[in-house]
């Protein structure tokens, strides 16, 4: 199975819901990706300069930008 085709970056990070694989980014911001199959399901933009953690909790994706002083939330399922 091949790798789903996410642009690597430094300051980026990854979270996981039971379905899904979420990567951090620049541009796009985030990256919603199939367990399962790899494909990528859609991708988010947001208006940061720098890279941030991502955690699944509560049923949303969350995602910081760390100097640009933002908290993003994303409905993800379980």
């Amino acid at each position: 199975r091949q790798g789903a085709p996410v642009p690597p970056y430094r300051a980026g990070s990854i979270a996981t819901s039971s379905r899904e694989v979420w990567v951090r980014n620049i541009d796009p911001l985030m990256t919603r990706i199939d367990r399962e199959t790899g494909a990528v399901i859609d991708t988010y933009a947001g208006k940061v300069t720098n890279g941030g953690d991502t955690i699944y909790a509560f049923g949303s994706i969350w995602t910081s930008a760390y100097d640009d002083a933002k908290l993003f939330r994303f409905a993800a399922p379980g």
